[in-house]
């Protein structure tokens, strides 16, 4: 009988292979079209932006994920999660020097 993965392990587990790699590089790129016709839509879904902020982390592009985390806060700033993403701001931050 196998174990099962959490989900961190069956991701590490797909990106460990070269489909999975390229899976993952032709849904993200699906992904940021999504968000940004979403944004097209209401420029002021301020969930538009948590999901971009995350899609950008996970990729490295630091300064567009802190700028999406950034709006994400200002247009919703009494959100339940605002004190994890602030602090995940200030880990990226910290990462890039500021």
């Amino acid at each position: 009988m196998q174990r099962k993965f959490t989900p961190d392990e069956e991701e590490r587990e797909l990106l460990s292979r070269v489909s999975g790699r390229a899976v993952w590089q032709d849904n993200s790129r699906l992904a940021e079209e999504s968000y940004q016709k979403a944004l097209t839509v209401d420029p002021e879904h301020a969930k538009t932006y948590l999901g971009l902020g995350q899609l950008y982390d996970k990729e490295g592009r630091i300064k567009e994920a802190l700028a999406a985390y950034v709006k994400y806060l200002q247009l919703g700033p009494n959100t339940l999660d605002q004190n994890r993403v602030k602090l995940r701001i200030a880990s990226l931050q910290r990462s890039v020097g500021l």
